[in-house]
């Protein structure tokens, strides 16, 4: 959902309450966008038919909680309904994200590519007016195509050129890191500005091949984006440090199914949403939104950005909780808890509460050296030895006994023995309950409340615990 380089993509939003209405600046534009939107989308078959009667007045931010959801398996098993009749599919974009066992078929058009190019034009020339400074020339190195995970979608401002990066194997890794280091790529550029984006993990393998070979010129990378999963704060440093020492690191929301996301703040620490997208934190056991705490965070892309197949109420699949900013007050913003699928759930007085909070427990576990880690990359003979940031740990929910507490198991691989060092183990069991406990309040209370119990685990047998997951 990113066009990752671009500062018109990092817009920022914070939350208000359940009916109070938002004031912020991209609620205004929302709002002006909305009615087109909903217009455009009910002439869809697939929203016509679920919408009879809902869209005789036109529709603002507020008014989108009388729509219903759109979740992934309608998604998967309605695609050509929701194909709008006068819009053409020229883009067809994979998505294995699913969980419904259906091929997930996602479609753009050549308008909407074309008018996110003009959005995005037209921001960095008000960028320009701001700032008084001119924009350079981007080259930009990216481990994604343009069309998968949201990309560019092939939407471009004018000034930027786009080079592929692969790291599928050794030779690969070490043709990327040659063109990152070559002294002038393009001869008509005198100067520019270099900018790398790709999921974390590929960003990784680019900065320990760097970090082998020495560190890049100190001001040849300005930026480096990391989309398409979560990036955690060592992994930011890491990153920062080898690729970009003098430039900065940017965390984005994303996904492939929508051309917009969010950007975590360096000043705030919250993910804000791009202008374009109309983000929801919705009740985790209804559709009506949350004025704030956790939630599912639901998304509607705005005409004419989304043409051939609308998006209006997309069901992410993601828990986040709402959280104000005084960055940009009236806006939604949001920290980042983990995937409704892996997050297990524990009653309370009703209400489902996440047992943990897996992004937070991450970072938490990534503090601790004793947890062993994910191979950097198990597939290149040369990183399958080199330790990445995902720690080799799990969490399972179980059911307590004789009608006790249910039990969250929290099992972590380390780097000796529990056995021969029970102390050691001691000691270590403590530190990760106390991290675990502090990552999540939900469940410290349930712990508290004997509601839940955690269980802390070791082992030294690194084949039983699979790598840290959260996307």
């Amino acid at each position: 959902m990113n066009a990752p380089t671009s500062t018109a993509d990092e817009a920022a939003a914070g939350g208000v309450g359940r009916e109070a209405p938002a004031h912020g600046r991209k609620t205004a534009l929302r709002d002006k966008l909305l009615p087109r939107t909903i217009e455009h989308a009910a002439r869809v078959p697939f929203y016509r038919d679920r919408w009879p009667g809902r869209t005789e007045q036109p529709v603002t931010v507020a008014g989108l909680v009388g729509l219903p959801v759109l979740t992934r398996a309608d998604l998967a098993h309605h695609t050509e309904e929701m194909l709008h009749p006068d819009s053409s599919p020229d883009v067809l974009i994979h998505s294995t994200g699913t969980t419904t066992g259906t091929p997930v078929r996602r479609y753009r058009s050549a308008r909407e590519i074309a008018a996110f190019g003009e959005f995005r034009t037209g921001l960095s020339a008000r960028a320009q007016e701001l700032t008084g400074r001119p924009a350079r020339p981007v080259v930009h190195f990216t481990t994604l195509t343009a069309r998968h995970h949201g990309g560019t979608l092939g939407a471009a401002d004018g000034t930027q050129r786009r080079m592929s990066l692969s790291v599928l194997t050794a030779s690969e890794v070490a043709r990327s890191v040659a063109l990152l280091r070559f002294p002038r790529l393009f001869p008509d550029l005198d100067t520019c500005a270099y900018e790398v984006s790709g999921p974390p993990d590929d960003l990784m393998l680019l900065a320990a091949a760097v970090a082998d070979g020495g560190p890049l010129e100190p001001d040849r990378v300005q930026r480096v984006t990391s989309v398409a999963d979560y990036l955690s704060r060592a992994q930011s440093r890491a990153i920062r440090s080898a690729l970009a020492p003098s430039g900065q690191v940017v965390h984005r929301y994303s996904m492939s199914e929508v051309i917009g996301g969010a950007t975590l703040c360096g000043t705030c620490d919250l993910f804000h949403f791009d202008a374009h997208v109309v983000p929801e934190v919705l009740s985790l056991t209804d559709d009506t939104p949350v004025r704030s705490g956790v939630g599912r965070l639901v998304l509607t892309e705005l005409h004419p950005f989304s043409q051939c197949q609308p998006f209006v109420r997309y069901e992410t699949g993601d828990l986040v909780e709402r959280r104000e900013s005084p960055c940009e007050p009236g806006e939604i913003s949001v920290t980042l808890v983990g995937r409704t699928a892996r997050t297990p759930m524990v009653e309370s007085g009703g209400d489902p509460l996440p047992a943990c909070r897996a992004y937070p427990l991450r970072e938490a576990l990534e503090r601790i050296p004793e947890i062993a880690r994910v191979p950097l990359a198990s597939r290149i003979p040369a990183f399958s030895q080199s330790p990445g940031a995902a720690p080799l740990a799990s969490c399972t929910l179980e059911p307590g006994t004789d009608g006790g507490a249910q039990r969250l198991v929290l099992l972590a691989a380390v780097g000796f023995s529990p056995a021969l060092l029970p102390q050691a183990a001691e000691e270590l069991v403590r530190r990760v309950q106390a991290a675990a406990l502090t990552s999540s309040p939900e469940l410290a209370r349930l712990v508290a409340d004997g509601r839940c119990a955690l269980d802390v685990r070791l082992t030294g047998d690194r084949s039983r615990v699979p790598g840290f997951a959260v996307r």
